[in-house]
C-alpha cells in the first residue's frame, strides 16, 4: 500500500503535470496567434506529453494502491525524462539567443520545431 505522505506526493504531482500541460497549451496558442506554428507544434507536443506524464502517476496509483519499493523504481523513469526535457528546452533556448535580432532565422527554426514528432 503507498504511504500517506507517497500518496500525496503523488497526487501534487499529477497537479502539476496537468498544470504544465495547460502551461503549454496556452504557449502553442499564443504562438499559433502569432503565426509561428513550428514553435507552436512543439509546445503542443510537449503539452501531450506532460499530460502523459500525469497518467503514468495517476495510473500508477490506481494499479499500485501501494508498495513504496515500485514507487521508487517508477519515479526514476520520470528524473531520467525531466534531464532529457530540460536538455532540449536549453538546447532552443540557446539558440534563440544566438539567433538575436535576426528574425530569419527565427522563421528557420521554428521550421525545425515544426517537425518534431510524438515521443521526441
Amino acid at each position: 500500500m503507498i504511504g500517506k505522505k507517497m500518496h500525496e506526493a503523488f497526487n501534487n504531482q499529477i497537479n502539476a503535470e496537468m498544470y504544465s500541460s495547460y502551461l503549454y497549451l496556452a504557449m502553442a496558442a499564443w504562438f499559433e496567434s502569432t503565426n509561428l506554428r513550428g514553435f507552436a507544434r512543439w509546445m503542443r507536443m510537449q503539452a501531450q506529453e506532460e499530460m502523459s506524464h500525469a497518467m503514468k502517476f495517476f495510473d500508477h496509483v490506481v494499479e499500485r494502491g501501494g508498495k513504496d519499493h515500485a514507487s521508487g523504481v517508477f519515479l526514476q523513469w520520470f528524473i531520467n525524462e525531466q534531464v532529457e526535457e530540460e536538455a532540449a528546452a536549453d538546447d532552443i533556448v540557446q539558440k534563440l539567443k544566438m539567433i538575436g535580432e535576426h528574425t530569419s532565422s527565427l522563421f528557420m527554426l521554428d521550421r525545425a520545431l515544426g517537425e518534431r514528432k510524438a515521443g521526441n
